[in-house]
């Protein structure tokens, strides 16, 4: 039986979880729950859980919860659970109206940054089960997400790629 793990409230089942990633994942979001994940995935969840992370109504991430998230996802893969992570599908872009705001209803300025963040290569590299919409995570699924019809949110922003260490 599967539950679900939101950022406002924490079941959970032995064998399987489902973490979704509100549509505005900020910092303070992130610091209030972060801990009953991680004990969650360490204590609460038998090995060999199903661990869902759903991105699918994710807008916008923070930098520090998105590097959490990643180390989360390799930390319960690493100690044996199967982890898949699911992300939207891009789309035509956002209406022109939008196209100034920071928060916009397209996924496709989040993709962006997940691609060029190297977000996206460092779940393969940890074996780590992903879609895009209903296609899985490949080289070729990143390539397409680094030429998706967005700009990203910041005019100066640099991407530094994400790189984890055991």
């Amino acid at each position: 039986m599967e539950k679900n793990i939101q950022f406002e409230f924490l079941p959970i089942t032995h064998n399987s979880a489902k973490i979704i990633i509100p549509k505005r994942f900020r910092d303070n979001i992130w610091a209030s729950k972060i801990g009953d994940i991680q004990r969650s995935i360490e204590n609460v969840l038998s090995t060999n859980s199903l661990i869902e992370f759903n991105f699918t109504e994710c807008r916008w991430v923070d930098p520090l919860p998105l590097l959490s998230m990643l180390m989360e996802m390799a930390n319960a893969k690493k100690i044996g659970h199967e982890v898949q992570a699911i992300f939207p599908q891009g789309d035509k872009g956002s209406k022109q109206s939008e196209n100034s705001w920071t928060y916009q209803s397209s996924p496709n300025r989040f993709l962006l940054f997940l691609a060029k963040e190297g977000v996206f290569k460092e779940i393969l590299e940890h074996n780590i089960s992903a879609k895009i919409g209903n296609k899985a995570l490949d080289h070729d699924a990143i390539k397409n997400c680094e030429f998706l019809p967005a700009l990203p949110s910041y005019a100066d922003s640099k991407f530094i790629p994400v790189k984890l260490f055991e």
